[in-house]
């Protein structure tokens, strides 16, 4: 058996504040100069909200909900990059030892998973019904960075209507219902005609009869298929595979790993036999 490194052990160390104090001071600032030009109208309000509070050490909690693609993690790194190092946990009563806390999520997306519990307590395991949600401040981003984009005011006005969509499906405005049971119905333009092989008609709406022959990298990074299930995905990358000219060749999984450039702690932590455990799924 390898020996453990010596970091590892010493358990006098917190490895989370050990982690986040490695960076360097003129890096962070380099990133915050070039970020904060970018910052639009929206974040810049909510930015200025957090440091703030930051600056004047009111302890604050905020919560900034926006969906995908909003720009949340562009938030943080421009955070992250303005206020890096952390002080000495302090002591006081005030929540979080009065530190500024920054939350971010989506509030649309799935609830918790809870083993054997029921509606009341999956909605109880929500960051909602903790005792700190009164303390919390809610801000909201709602100005989709994706839209900006598009390549027309065609797609634009497109992307537009199908954020919308999605969004007042989360916000549950379409068909609402007190019962929490509704009929959701799709546009026709999202469907596709799957009279025979399903798998065939969705590789060919999306990326059509000829892909194989593609060598243009923008085309596939471009396109892609979701499913919410494993096995549909293996048999989606299975038929494309099928497709694809060439003998078939088969790759064993990495031995290795990357390790990280101003930390050693993690380097022993993944053994090569977990790293050939590893079942990667299609391409």
């Amino acid at each position: 058996m390898p020996k453990p490194d010596d970091s590892i052990m010493n358990t006098g160390v917190n490895r989370l504040i050990a982690d986040e104090r490695i960076y360097k001071p003129h890096k962070q600032q380099e990133l915050y100069d070039k970020l904060l030009p970018v910052l639009t109208d929206e974040k810049r309000r909510v930015y200025e909200e957090i440091i703030h509070s930051v600056n004047h050490e009111k302890g604050d909690i905020f919560v900034v909900h926006g969906f995908c693609g909003i720009g949340k993690t562009f938030m943080w790194t421009i955070l992250s990059a303005n206020i890096r190092s952390l002080r000495d946990i302090m002591k006081c009563d005030q929540t979080f030892g009065g530190k500024v806390v920054v939350l971010g999520g989506d509030f649309r997306q799935i609830l918790h998973v809870i083993t054997e519990g029921g509606r009341v307590a999956t909605v109880l395991a929500s960051i909602n019904s903790s005792v700190l949600w009164n303390s919390c401040k809610v801000i909201k981003l709602t100005e989709n960075l994706r839209l900006h984009k598009a390549r027309n005011s065609m797609d634009a006005g497109a992307l537009a209507t199908f954020s919308k969509w999605l969004l007042d499906i989360g916000d549950g405005k379409i068909n609402e219902s007190n019962s929490g049971d509704v009929e959701i119905e799709i546009p026709d333009d999202l469907f596709t005609n799957t009279s025979g092989n399903p798998i065939e008609a969705i590789v060919k709406k999306i990326y059509g009869e000829h892909f194989a022959r593609r060598t243009d990298p923008n085309f596939f990074s471009e396109r892609a298929i979701l499913s919410p299930r494993n096995d549909d995905v293996d048999k989606i990358n299975q038929f494309m595979l099928t497709k694809l000219p060439g003998e078939e060749r088969r790759y064993c999984s990495s031995d290795s790993i990357e390790t990280s450039d101003t930390s050693g702690h993690d380097n022993m932590i993944y053994t090569q036999e977990v790293l050939n455990s590893i079942q990667v799924s299609g391409l």
